[in-house]
């Protein structure tokens, strides 16, 4: 006999079951029918499938390359003044992120405990 509590993970729970269902459904709904034909040998071997030198707009970040490298091979000095900031950008990033959980952790671990459970 005990007085019912739980009623909002009750519903936390049903939210997120039909949200993964429907998340299934619209998945089986958009799934590439033309699966077997593009695994197919003859397709696979086939250059002018190869997206590296077509792209495409079916295939996301490929379809966005900029310029034609012409087969040559990348340089280190090109490579390091592209990766360059990216690398900086993530290294002060982590840096952020980690100082932002010692933040946390030491001021107000209840609320960080409370998201992470939240978040889970």
């Amino acid at each position: 006999s005990r007085t019912r509590k739980d009623g909002g993970w009750t519903l936390a729970w049903v939210v997120v079951y039909l949200l993964t269902v429907g998340a299934g459904v619209a998945t089986f709904l958009n799934r590439n029918v033309n699966f077997a034909r593009e695994i197919a040998p003859d397709y696979l071997n086939d250059p002018s499938h190869c997206p590296a030198h077509a792209p495409s707009q079916r295939r996301g970040l490929l379809g966005l390359r900029a310029m034609d490298d012409g087969g040559d091979a990348l340089s280190i000095d090109e490579f390091m003044s592209v990766a360059l900031y990216w690398l900086l950008g993530s290294i002060v990033g982590a840096l952020l992120v980690g100082m932002l959980f010692v933040f946390l952790v030491t001021r107000v671990p209840k609320i960080l405990v409370g998201l992470a459970i939240g978040l889970q």
